[in-house]
């Protein structure tokens, strides 16, 4: 609050108690009692005003009320009451005196404060109260038109049409990107919407309400990914080769190694059609190179240069590239194999996304291979089973893909089609990234630049002070301001003073500001808001504390030990009590009430 705002706020209270002292203190409500034979006896208000009058000019000189003065001194100091008088007396003299110090004060500030700058052209930055005044209202009038939504932040819906034009949080480490997502994770699971989370430190896993299903390999907990019920096409298997087997620094071998590969998934698809598994390819992939060839000429011819000459070099080469990323394709296998759990299909759970039941993907920085592979292969078949005509558009359907630190999943090439048709069929996704350059060094900045024009709603934290700050700072844009500048000449006849207008153009948010202004506060997280109209809009984002509902972690077998062939006398063990359901049903009644009441 500025000073002149505190010193008029000053004033208005020192009156306001002066004229409360005057009408109860010095009234009928709180009379001076004055001690009487007969016992207490109130003194009449007129009495008392007189004497205050009478008080008050005899402060200035006033000699006939210096003598009326003292007459009202002894009169009440007979009756034991002159110390009540005095203290009402002073204490309106002291509050009317502190209420025209300071008007006086404010008048000297209001003269002495520089003219606010205008802003005459560009975006205007809105901070605390004022900024959940301009938000509230730019949310509202966009919820008049397509309906009310999620809360963008607490109190502050948002519009169903803004809830499909995807989210980009960045910040930088310790920003709070987390925070500033958990509020709409929470309420999409709250609605019932088909939510997918990214896990990259295991606080989700352990924390997230209703009955999530677990995907990771290297949790005891994990659901099995049915991938043949997503792998069901030549291109799905082409996907997945790209993420099993990535890029090599010679695009030969990579490539010729994934043809190899599609012709194992192809097989696989002619041969079991939806009931193969990692099991499955696994053995198919290790075949010697006469089988693969055979395998090849029957169901894509595209490898059969890889492998029609077996004892050359190249082929050799090519094989042995195949046969080194396999390792993932086994890893896979021996996890899933010993899950008795129940199969995830992630095709299927677009069609119908179980309510109250967040899918998380965990990632274990123990495999960072492992896990690029499997995560980066399972929303690449997600893409492209956006992209099939076979899922309908729908203004109705929400599901929301929460990728916190996005920019660690390899490249997939497929993820635009999420950002390009997911809006039309109900698909949103919310990206979460320290900055715009890790997404422009993973898929390039023709691409990271279009994302960013089709992303409806930016929030960015907290940033260090470097080139990514300098670029958000150009990002949000330049603002023209109109200020009055006073100045003072020495003339002949004194001093003159004039005051002209003048226009500058700067940042509306400087690099330094994103550094410093922004991140983790004692009330909240601090972030500003783009794409909500013209204006930029900075809010706090309460704190969120979750309770710890489940471990973040449960190792699986094969993290252990080394696997062990099965054995046909073994039961399967039985499903932990304290892991999350396994398998996209639904949940009871009385759990899908107690997930809405989260937030009230």
């Amino acid at each position: 609050m500025s000073i002149d705002r505190i010193l008029i706020l000053a004033a208005i209270l020192c009156f306001a108690a002066a004229v409360g002292v005057y009408a109860f203190a010095l009234g009928d409500a709180f009379p001076v009692m004055a001690a009487t034979q007969n016992g207490p006896h109130p003194v009449p208000a007129d009495h008392m005003r007189q004497c205050l009058h009478d008080r008050a000019l005899s402060l200035f000189g006033d000699k006939a009320a210096q003598y009326y003065w003292r007459d009202c001194e002894a009169h009440f100091a007979r009756y034991r009451a002159l110390g009540a008088l005095e203290l009402r007396i002073n204490a309106l003299l002291a509050f009317s005196g502190l209420s025209l110090l300071s008007l006086f004060a404010f008048a000297i500030a209001s003269r002495l404060k520089q003219p606010v700058a205008k802003v005459v052209w560009g975006p205007v930055r809105h901070a605390g109260a004022n900024a959940r005044r301009a938000i509230k209202k730019a949310l509202r009038k966009e919820c008049e038109l397509s309906g009310e939504g999620l809360d963008l932040a607490p109190g502050l819906a948002m519009s169903r049409d803004r809830e499909s034009r995807h989210f980009l949080v960045t910040g930088s480490v310790g920003a709070g990107k987390t925070q500033m997502m958990l509020g709409l994770i929470l309420g999409a699971i709250e609605r019932g919407d088909g939510v997918i989370v990214l896990d990259v430190k295991g606080d989700m896993t352990c924390s997230l309400p209703g009955d999530p299903v677990l995907l990771a390999p290297q949790d005891a907990r994990s659901a099995v990914w049915d991938v043949a019920s997503d792998c069901r096409t030549k291109q799905d298997a082409r996907e997945l080769a790209a993420r099993i087997i990535p890029a090599s620094s010679d695009p030969m071998w990579s490539d010729a190694a994934r043809e190899i590969f599609v012709g194992c998934a192809v097989h696989l698809q002619q041969t079991k059609g939806a009931s193969w598994t990692w099991r499955d390819l696994q053995e198919t992939a290790t075949l010697g190179a006469d089988k693969l060839l055979e395998i090849a000429k029957r169901c894509h011819p595209n490898a059969i240069r890889s492998l029609e000459q077996p004892e050359s070099k190249t082929t050799q080469s090519i094989l042995s590239t195949f046969q080194s990323h396999m390792n993932v394709v086994a890893t896979l296998a021996d996890a899933w194999e010993e899950n008795q759990n129940q199969r995830f299909s992630v095709s299927q759970w677009l069609e119908n996304p179980a309510p109250f039941r967040p899918v998380i993907l965990q990632q274990d920085g123990r495999y960072p291979k492992l896990s690029a592979a499997w995560m980066g292969g399972l929303i690449s078949l997600l893409a492209s089973a956006v992209g099939s005509p076979t899922l309908e558009e729908s203004s109705r359907r929400r599901i929301w893909l929460f990728l916190d630190e996005f920019p660690q999943l390899p490249r997939l090439d497929q993820f635009s089609t999420l950002i390009d048709l997911g809006r039309s069929k109900g698909i949103i996704t919310v990206i979460g990234a320290q900055d715009i350059a890790q997404l422009r060094e993973t898929y390039g900045r023709n691409r990271g630049d279009g994302w960013m024009s089709m992303i409806g709603t930016q929030i960015v934290g907290r940033l260090n002070l470097s080139h990514a700050a300098k670029e958000i700072s150009e990002l949000i844009g330049y603002q023209e301001l109109e200020k009055t500048v006073k100045s003072r000449t020495q003339t002949p006849n004194g001093m003159s003073v004039t005051w002209r207008k003048e226009r500058e153009r700067r940042l509306v948010v400087s690099p330094s500001e994103l550094s410093t202004r922004l991140g983790p506060t004692r009330k909240g997280v601090k972030a500003l808001i783009l794409g909500v109209g013209e204006d930029i809009f900075e809010l706090t984002f309460p704190y969120i504390t979750l309770e710890k509902l489940r471990p973040s972690s449960v190792a699986a077998r094969w993290t252990r030990a080394a696997p062990r062939p099965p054995d046909a006398n073994e039961e399967p063990p039985e499903p932990d009590p304290d892991s999350p359901s396994k398998g996209p049903k639904g949940i009871s009644g009385a759990r899908a009430d107690a997930i809405r009441k989260l937030k009230s």
